[in-house]
């Protein structure tokens, strides 16, 4: 027999040791958490005192707040809390999948829910919006209103659910090389300067504080400039969201072009799109200014601003707050003046006011020359730059816009060049004169323009008088216009450089040649008033309108159909004559068409012409409509009259009392809760409820699937029926508890709901009882499949159940065939419930894990602080010759480190050891840093190897268009040589890299040789036709149509070509094919109905029965004839 004995190494031990006897199994662990480590904080009511330097942190970000430069213009300052109006956002659905097999999601169709309830998801979020829209606001607000509840002590309501400390940093701040930690103490001096009494330790934000998490707001990440340094801050964000679990990040920031965002969103964080004031906001919004103006006169100011602005092109524009604030500062300042119409004119009255010397409190340039009036060098230049100031300030904006380098160095450079000649002191002086205009704050030593826009604008006036009549880069500014964090830049210079006796006329014919992007840009600039040719506004208003009547063939007609109805709304008067407005009174009454086109036609002429009329029309087009039409119609109601919120809530409470059983009931409740009428909800949710639980079938145990019961179910959001789950959740958003634990009773107990059924039954128990509801969540969930065990731990998780999240958790490790998947959400719920050690020690007690498992563990570890672990895990996924490229990926994601070369030297050295797919993956995470020897070594060695086109079109596709590397148009170009070769999604990667290369002409004769294969059987002809009219424009429409018919294509293929081209805005190319199905359809008589249908959802049934008359007078076979006869005859009722 063996001699039995313990042997433990590798660590030092003091104090006594005591033999034990035998030990069959010992295992000793060394860098453990320490036994001090504070423990995570679940409720606000166990909150701790705070130490010193937290409370010189939340009271230094109380005081902060975010402001124009009030005093200056001589009005009020309001307290932000008292003016700040609460916002909703839309959350955006988001691809996080790698792998190429599935296509990118459409867009949300999700309820719009508050900023609050965004943020008590737990998750990192990300608040994309315009300029102006309110994004940074919200960061300001919610960290004073946390940092009060903790300053404050009080035990009421808290801001949010989770308790967590709070933090503002600007998104430049992380754009130095330092730790973490260190950028957001450096952020938060930044942005709190003076307020704190010293900067904030590194160490107190490193990790959790008093066991409460960070929520981290990083603001303005579109205000960093160079995109290199923007993608490297981004690379550094999405690394955050991956480990950090002590730090809850939400990130602000415009739309970013291209794929910019892509690292943030796989990295798992939620995006949401910030929506525009309505008319309630804007009314609340004009109440609070004006009584902090003048509380003898705030009524009658406000009532009269809302009046003036809800009045011809203003209407749309004080949607954006900030455009908001600048309307009333005007209307405080010259009540008797009329506010501007235009964007560009308010930001030009804005400017006025603070660079003429007619601000009313300007002192800056007094008190500047008594100071110097004994020194004659001084005051002659404080008399020079303040002469100049508006070039100063224009040369400054024009610096911010093209690089991150510090504004007053610039300042000081462009003095120097323009007047040689500089006393003692002139820089203290620039820095008085510059900060005195009130367009700048100052930061440390630098300046910085108070709003990013006002920035763009005054750059704009630069840049417009420097372009050359014939526009020779208008391309590069179109390209700015359409994306999302340079439109209003690229807007202002438009409509500045037409008014100098410009041709505007050319941009807005360039833009007509595109799609649906370029008209809606053309759209927002003839909402500026500039004066054109009156044929070139008719054709940009008959392309919108094309725009609305395209949508309603689409799969979701709601899609976009809302902003081309605003585009619309906000054009002057001129450009929209009654010919326009006689067509959409056609399509809002046609019955036939689509109701995204009759209600959003409805809207706009509502809003041009007539609300109360457009009122009513939707309050009787709702007895029939569906739930997506009548929710449009309850937000327009709310948008459209004054007591719109009152009607709509009468209209929901009609409808559901009209409905023939529980789903018009469901419906009516899902949409009150969307659109914030929870106190409404309530009464219906328990009248429901009571009803069905009267019903003999869901006696006892028995309980039917919902959709089941009654002769209709409802599908309130295109995501499907509404089960059990589906009911308990809406009960728990209307606060109907005992409804809510009923209906979760009835999913657990009906062996019929899905696994997400299931969960939002667990959620919803969990919302309305709290603890309370955890044995009854545990219950349910015992006897279930791992599959509804995985979504119940992450529903404990949410709800900051920890110790029951992972309990359960736990037994689906435990299960012997446990799915990648669920293995890889339970292994998360470890994680974000901080219990990585416990999870450290079940799966090292697993034998044989995969190397799916193991890279799955890895990139679960990057989210802690365990880099041991974490790097172990990573490197035997990097060097298991069984991992694919996705376990591969994970692997390399986690291991790499920016700030340590050898992990990068590491996961090249293995990168070389596998396949092309495994450096391809490699390539794809080292050429965000700095080894750009390393990439161009495995680029060479993937176009040495003669590597398969699939791989050298990811590839391309990754890096088309970084000049930092070399080898990449040699890339771009193997790959496509080899265009063919590869399936539609790679092909589609391929031209859209030549696309982002400049390689326009290529790229359009690459589109066309892959459409001509996607057109038979491709998956991806959408996308490629897209990009064949991105390089070549709409001029291709014709080709497309050309190549369609002489393919010989089966019906269903020239269906899908021309609901492409529809998708795109191109209603009439879209309407030829279409047609030539009705008429050549063959035995597809599903397709000749779809296609004939498609035509009358647009307005053109004459059209279809034309087609179908000729065809029946031309054919003499009789099954045809039949067939034809049968399809005029539906097409006819």
């Amino acid at each position: 027999m063996a001699e039995r004995h313990n042997e433990i190494t590798g660590g030092h031990f003091t104090g006594p040791v005591v033999q034990a006897g035998s030990i069959d199994h010992l295992t000793v662990r060394f860098g453990a958490e320490p036994a001090d480590r504070v423990q995570p904080l679940t409720s606000w009511s166990d909150r701790p005192a705070l130490t010193p330097e937290l409370r010189d942190l939340l009271e230094a970000q109380r005081r902060a707040t975010e402001s124009l430069p009030y005093k200056l213009l001589g009005v009020k300052q309001p307290e932000l809390t008292q003016v700040y109006v609460q916002q909703t956002m839309r959350p955006q659905v988001v691809d996080r999948s790698p792998e190429p097999e599935r296509k990118p999601s459409a867009e949300s169709t999700e309820r719009t829910l508050t900023i609050a309830g965004a943020l008590d998801r737990n998750g990192h979020v990300m608040i994309t919006g315009e300029p102006g829209s309110g994004k940074s606001t919200v960061g300001y607000v919610y960290v004073q209103q946390i940092s009060e509840f903790w300053l404050s002590g009080s035990d009421g309501r808290p801001p949010l659910t989770e308790p967590v400390l709070p933090l503002r940093v600007p998104a430049r701040a992380l754009a130095r090389h330092r730790a973490w930690a260190d950028l957001l103490a450096a952020g938060a001096e930044d942005a709190l300067g003076r307020l704190l009494g010293e900067r904030p330790p590194s160490a107190l934000l490193a990790r959790r504080a008093l066991g409460a998490r960070w929520l981290v707001f990083i603001d303005g990440l579109d205000e960093i400039i160079e995109s290199d340094t923007r993608a490297q801050v981004i690379d550094a964000i999405a690394h955050q969201v991956r480990r950090g679990s002590d730090h809850r990040l939400v990130v602000t920031t415009r739309p970013l072009p291209g794929d910019e965002l892509k690292p943030l969103e796989q990295a798992g964080i939620d995006s949401y799109a910030i929506q525009p004031f309505g008319r309630v906001e804007l009314e609340e919004f004009a109440r609070a200014w004006f009584r902090a103006q003048s509380l003898m006169t705030a009524m009658s100011s406000a009532e009269a601003f809302v009046r003036q602005v809800r009045d011809g092109r203003l209407r749309e524009l004080v949607r954006n707050p900030l455009l908001a604030t600048i309307a009333a500062i005007a209307k405080t300042l010259e009540p008797d003046r009329p506010l501007p119409n235009s964007r560009v004119d308010l930001y030009g009255r804005f400017m006025e006011y603070l660079l003429d010397d007619g601000a009313s409190q300007r002192n800056t340039i007094a008190e500047l020359r008594r100071s110097v009036r004994d020194d004659a060098d001084r005051q002659a230049l404080v008399e020079w730059v303040h002469q100049h100031r508006t070039r100063v300030v224009e040369e400054l904006a024009t610096h911010r816009l093209e690089s991150e380098s510090p504004l007053f160095e610039a300042a000081c450079e462009w003095v120097r060049e323009n007047h040689p000649e500089l006393p003692d002191q002139w820089q203290d002086d620039l820095r008085a004169l510059l900060a005195g205009t009130g367009v700048f704050v100052h930061v440390e030593d630098d300046l910085r323009f108070r709003h990013h826009s006002f920035a763009e604008f005054l750059a704009a006036r630069k840049r417009a008088g420097e372009i050359p009549a014939d526009f020779p880069n208008l391309d590069e500014w179109i390209e700015r216009g359409l994306s999302g964090n340079n439109r209003a830049f690229a807007l202002f210079t438009f409509v500045l450089w037409g008014r100098d006796e410009r041709d505007l006329g050319r941009v807005l014919s360039v833009l007509l040649a595109g799609t649906e992007p370029e008209v809606l840009l053309a759209g927002r600039l003839l909402a500026e008033g500039v004066a054109v040719d009156e044929s070139l506004t008719s054709a940009v208003v008959d392309r919108v309108v094309e725009l609305i009547l395209a949508n309603g063939v689409l799969p979701d007609p709601w899609d976009d159909v809302e902003e081309a109805g605003e585009v619309l709304v906000s054009l002057p008067p001129e450009a929209v004559p009654p010919a326009v407005l006689t067509r959409l009174r056609d399509l809002r009454d046609r019955a036939e068409l689509a109701e995204a086109v009759r209600v959003e036609s409805a809207v706009v002429l509502g809003k041009r012409e007539d609300p109360e009329s457009a009122a009513r029309w939707v309050e009787e087009f709702a007895d029939q409509a569906s739930p997506a039409a009548v929710k449009r119609g309850v937000v327009a109601l709310k948008d459209l009259v004054p007591e719109g919120t009152d009607r709509a809530e009468r209209l929901l409470v009609r409808l559901a009392a009209a409905g023939p059983d529980h789903a018009q009931v469901i419906a009516v409740v899902s949409i009150m809760l969307d659109t914030g009428m929870t106190e409404a909800a309530g009464p219906l949710v328990r009248g429901l409820v009571r009803r069905l639980r009267a019903d003999p079938a869901l006696t006892g145990d028995r309980a039917p699937r919902l959709e089941s019961i009654g002769s209709t179910s409802a599908d309130v959001s295109g995501a499907g029926l509404v089960g059990w789950g589906g009911l308990a959740k809406l009960a728990a958003r209307a606060k109907c508890r005992d409804e809510a634990l009923w209906a979760a009773d009835r999913a657990f107990v009906a062996g019929t709901a899905t696994a997400d059924e299931f969960r939002a039954a667990v959620s919803a128990v969990l919302s309305v009882a709290d603890a309370d509801g955890v044995p009854v969540v545990l219950a349910a969930a015992a006897a279930t499949p791992v599959a509804y065990l995985t979504e119940t731990a992450q529903a404990l998780q949410e709800a900051l159940h920890y110790d029951a999240a992972t309990e359960v958790a736990r037994r689906v490790l435990a299960e012997q065939h446990v799915g990648q998947y669920e293995f890889y959400k339970a292994i998360k719920v470890y994680v974000n419930c901080n219990a990585a050690p416990e999870l450290l020690r079940i799966v090292e007690e697993q034998p044989r894990l995969s190397a799916h498992h193991r890279t799955h563990i890895a990139s679960a570890l990057s989210e802690t602080k365990d880099l041991e672990a974490k790097h172990r895990f990573a490197r035997s996924g990097l060097t298991d010759l069984t991992a694919d490229r996705w376990d591969f990926e994970r692997a390399v994601r986690a291991l790499f480190d920016p700030d340590d070369p050898s992990t990068a030297a590491d996961i090249f050295a293995a990168a070389r050891s596998h396949g092309p797919e495994h450096r391809a993956a490699a390539i794809a995470v080292l050429s965000g840093g700095e080894h750009g020897d390393l990439v161009s070594e495995l680029i060479r060695g993937l176009l040495d190897d003669m590597t398969e086109p699939d791989v050298l079109a990811d590839v391309a596709a990754d890096l088309a268009g970084n000049r930092r590397l070399e080898l990449v148009d040699e890339l771009v170009t193997a790959a496509a040589e080899r265009l063919l070769d590869c399936d539609g999604y790679q092909q589609y990667k391929i031209i859209e890299a030549l696309i982002e290369s400049g390689r326009k002409e290529e790229a359009a004769a690459a589109a066309r040789r892959a459409a001509v294969v996607t057109m038979r059987d491709g998956f991806w002809l959408d996308y490629i036709i897209r990009c064949w009219m991105r390089a070549s424009g709409i001029r291709c429409a014709d080709e497309i149509v050309a190549e369609a018919f002489a393919l010989d294509l089966p019906a269903s293929r020239r269906v899908a070509v021309a609901d492409v081209l529809a998708s795109a805005g191109l209603l009439h190319p879209a309407v030829t094919v279409w047609s030539h199905v009705v008429r050549y359809h063959g035995e597809a008589v599903d397709q000749g109905v779809l296609a004939a249908s498609r035509l009358i959802r647009c307005g053109r049934r004459d059209d279809v029965l034309a087609v179908l008359d000729r065809a029946l007078e031309e054919q003499r076979a009789e099954p045809a004839l039949a067939r034809l006869r049968a399809l005029r005859a539906w097409a006819a009722v």
